[in-house]
């Protein structure tokens, strides 16, 4: 998996954050769901090497399903955030229909509209998640100084990266201490 796309989905789902919890709880910077870190083998969700691990093994399956082409792409990475069986993946008109999905709880609960107008909509995550991928991974991660330590997990996490796409990788991983 791209390292670029990687980090520019973990700065979407957590800004990196090791210990970040969503209302449904997922969890960690790739924000996983308990019964997805399960099944991936994660015994703590919180420690970012099995977090990021199993993310990118998650991710590549889903990327293994839906095609690794733009559109393959962009169908994996609203998986990541719908699950892969979700209804509308499976329609010709997906990408359309992402509009009206949405992972935020006042959505779900019917509190804020659902539709295009709707910032937190599927689509909006991915059109995100793309253009930061397509700028070579998240900008808010660029030109960061990093440890050693940092360095060589985020290179051991994405094989051998660029020293530019381990700094971006590294900066989602806080230091310890």
């Amino acid at each position: 998996v791209d390292p670029n796309l990687v980090v520019s989905l973990m700065s979407q789902e957590s800004r990196g954050k090791t210990r970040a919890k969503s209302w449904a709880d997922a969890r960690g910077p790739m924000q996983l769901m308990p019964g997805t870190a399960r099944k991936l083998g994660v015994t703590d969700v919180y420690d970012p090497e099995q977090n990021i691990d199993a993310g990118v093994r998650y991710l590549r399956s889903l990327i293994d399903r839906f095609g690794d082409d733009e559109q393959g792409l962009k169908k994996s990475i609203a998986a990541y955030n719908l699950g892969p069986d979700s209804k509308i993946l499976q329609s010709k008109d997906w990408w359309n229909k992402l509009q009206y999905a949405s992972n935020d709880k006042e959505v779900q609960q019917g509190r804020k509209p659902r539709g295009p107008s709707d910032k937190t909509n599927t689509q909006n995550y991915v059109k995100n998640i793309w253009s930061n991928y397509m700028k070579g991974g998240a900008p808010t991660v660029m030109n960061y100084e990093i440890s050693e330590d940092t360095a060589k997990l985020a290179k051991r996490l994405f094989g051998s990266p660029s020293r530019q796409t381990a700094a971006k990788a590294a900066k989602l991983i806080p230091e310890s201490g």
